[in-house]
């Protein structure tokens, strides 16, 4: 069975004489990826135009342990191109075999217009499966009879950006020997790849990046390109970051059915109520999705809508029953930002709904009984299908007429006749579908004919808008 070796190499370049350090390649079977892609600073040689450029190449082992084994008849294939620069770059030859460590090949290079070329080298192995990231050094081209030397851009960056923002401010720089050094100093001139076609369309050195029409999470790539006064140029590229925005969620109105305004909730018709929500979203490209809490703990059915089609919706609920409701709208995008928006500052609100005062008193208020006999107190509390609604504990209360006095509240103690009432508290009669209490008239009162009195019945459990019913009566 034959061993494969794997050998990690570095290649190196020379140029008029001197030795400058490139990326690593690799001669070697079966190898996927191992060639270094570092980019040196230092790599640059400097030519004017026409002039021919020769560059040697070297392939050596590195490390302890490794080798250059190419026994198995396998060659490491270096191929020179130009990947960027202003004008044609002639290579010859056009690629190179080598089929052993430490042997020295050149090529020769020659450029037909001023400005920089980045020159990329590729590396293949014909055993080997290679996934290369190409090494790269800069060559360097001077006008004719010139000894220009090309300045160095730079993009700054990297840059953070939220979608569907209109004013985002790139800061680009760059320097010249020449023109940086002159008495006044010649200013560079700068243009902008802003939509990484290689078309440098944006002048200035500063220029605007408008993420107005962008939709994040998403990367793109800014180049800047500085050109100096004798027309070398350099560029430079930046990664640029557009965030997703989370859309923005809005309760509008909660109405009846008909649009009218809710004011103080009693029952409505079936309890159902309209809700006009919107969102707004600074990424036209996103679609949405929405959920709403009805905060309805009788009917956990709560409402899931896409309103991508519309930034408004109305959407109808209806409620099983009194009680104080908020209501939480969450607006999601399609890239997970979400929103929520609630009535917590005005919670929706229904009532039970409390007949008239019963029999035995009169419904306009003009009651009179004798003092100190036994007045039944009836009511009946109904849901909003006009049911009647047991369980709950409506309390009683009595305040001497006055006009200063507020109608609602319960501050005087109440006596019952009955051992079957409790407190101030109505006990439901199933029976009748109400609510009763034995009032004992010496409870608070005096047989006084000219004196009146509010009696009030009041019913908390919908607060904060507690159902209540007031009566009045004398006694003789």
């Amino acid at each position: 069975m034959r061993t494969w070796l794997r050998s990690k190499v570095t290649l190196l370049f020379l140029a008029l004489g001197l030795l400058v350090a490139i990326p690593a390649v690799a001669l070697a079977d079966n190898i996927v990826n191992d060639i270094d892609t570092t980019v040196h600073a230092d790599s640059v040689v400097n030519a004017t135009v026409g002039e021919t450029v020769t560059v040697g190449y070297l392939i050596q082992a590195t490390g302890t342990g490794q080798i250059c084994d190419a026994a198995d008849g396998s060659k490491a294939t270096l191929t020179p191109s130009k990947e960027s620069g202003p004008g044609t770059v002639a290579v010859s030859p056009t690629f190179q075999d080598y089929t052993a460590c430490d042997t020295s090949k050149t090529f020769n290079f020659k450029a037909d217009t001023p400005g920089d070329y980045v020159i990329a080298v590729a590396v293949a192995d014909t055993n080997g499966d290679y996934n290369t990231t190409t090494g790269k050094w800069k060559l360097r081209v001077a006008a004719a009879g010139g000894g220009n030397a090309g300045p160095t851009a730079n993009a700054g960056g990297s840059y953070t950006f939220d979608e569907g923002s209109a004013t985002n401010a790139l800061s680009g720089s760059g320097t010249d020997p020449e023109d940086d050094a002159a008495t006044p100093p010649v200013p560079l001139t700068y243009a902008w790849d802003l939509d990484n076609n290689g078309t440098f369309e944006t002048s200035g050195q500063n220029p605007n990046f408008n993420a107005t029409n962008f939709d994040g999470p998403d990367t793109r790539t800014v180049t800047l390109r500085v050109t100096d006064s004798g027309g070398l140029s350099d560029t430079d590229s930046a990664t640029v970051t557009i965030n997703n925005v989370a859309p923005t969620a809005a309760i509008n109105a909660i109405t009846k059915p008909d649009g009218s305004a809710l004011g103080s909730v009693a029952c409505l018709a079936g309890n159902t109520v309209s809700l006009d929500f919107s969102f707004t979203d600074p990424a036209a490209a996103d679609t949405h999705s929405a959920s709403i809490d009805w905060d309805d703990p009788n009917n956990t059915t709560d409402t899931t809508i896409d309103p991508a089609v519309s930034p408004e919706e109305n959407v109808e609920h209806a409620y099983s029953g009194p009680g104080s409701h908020t209501i939480v709208v969450t607006v999601t995008d399609d890239d997970g930002g979400s929103d929520s928006a609630d009535n917590s500052a005005s919670p929706l609100s229904f009532h039970y709904n409390m007949s008239g005062i019963l029999p035995p008193f009169n419904p306009d208020g003009t009651s009179t009984f004798k003092y100190g006999s036994t007045v039944p107190v009836k009511v009946k509390i109904t849901d909003c299908a006009g049911t009647s609604v047991p369980g709950l504990a409506p309390k009683l209360g009595v305040r001497l007429f006055s006009p200063t006095t507020p109608v609602l509240g319960i501050n005087e103690e109440v006596y019952s006749t009955s051992n079957a009432d409790t407190g101030n508290t109505l006990r439901y009669d199933a029976s009748a579908g109400q609510y009763i209490y034995n009032y004992n008239t010496k409870s608070n009162m005096t047989p006084d004919s000219t004196a009146s009195y509010y009696m009030i019945v009041e019913e908390a459990s919908s607060a904060p808008n507690p159902v209540s019913q007031k009566f009045g009566l004398k006694l003789k």
